[in-house]
């Protein structure tokens, strides 16, 4: 089993205030990128693909501007999903 990277944000601010820029060090791009290539792997050799990555962006490609509790309620949601579809896959065999 392996998942999607996350997308980041430059939403949110540091303990002076100051805007974090999270993009420089985790392009948006370069992330697009992995897991679009982590998707193909798991695809070509039957592993499950958890995609928290399309949960878990905005319209802008960034991570949604929410509360932990809700980006843990979405990241349960997939992992739930993608083990139904695993123990569905398995019952077929």
């Amino acid at each position: 089993m392996l998942a999607s990277v996350m997308p980041v944000s430059d939403y949110g601010h540091d303990k002076d205030g100051k805007p974090l820029s999270m993009t420089k060090g985790r392009p948006p791009e370069m992330i697009l990128t992995l897991n679009t290539w982590i998707k193909k792997y798991t695809s070509d050799n039957d592993i499950v693909y958890l995609d928290y990555f399309s949960a878990m962006v905005d319209d802008k490609g960034f991570l949604k501007a929410i509360s932990v509790k809700t980006v843990f309620t979405q990241m349960r949601r997939v992992t739930r999903s993608c083990l139904r579809w695993q123990k569905q896959q398995s019952q077929r065999l």
